[in-house]
């Protein structure tokens, strides 16, 4: 979450008196711009701890670990440790494709 910031020691005058002409004495949040946004989880850690537990689930999986050894070790559902597997599966085929066409 962003810090609180006063507007008087932010905004130039003319901004602050303008802003004051709609919303006065609440705290409004002003979005960052969309190119400024960060994905889920990147600024907490959140998206890379996933990561890596999913790297780790791949990994173990080509060790010969069973779907249902994986489930029950991670606590997911046997479908869920599908669409791991599959989404980085489905992901290593693109950046191949994506290999060869620069390769061409």
């Amino acid at each position: 979450m962003s810090s609180y910031m006063k507007a008087e020691q932010t905004l130039p005058p003319e901004l602050l008196i303008e802003i004051q002409k709609y919303v006065q004495g609440t705290l409004i949040y002003i979005p960052r711009l969309p190119e400024k946004k960060l994905g889920w989880g990147h600024k907490n850690g959140a998206r890379q701890l996933l990561d890596e537990r999913d790297q780790t689930i791949r990994l173990a999986k080509a060790t010969g670990r069973t779907i249902d050894q994986l489930a029950d070790e991670y606590a997911l559902s046997p479908d869920a440790i599908r669409k791991i597997l599959y989404r980085r599966k489905s992901a290593s085929s693109q950046d191949n494709r994506n290999v060869e066409l620069a390769a061409s």
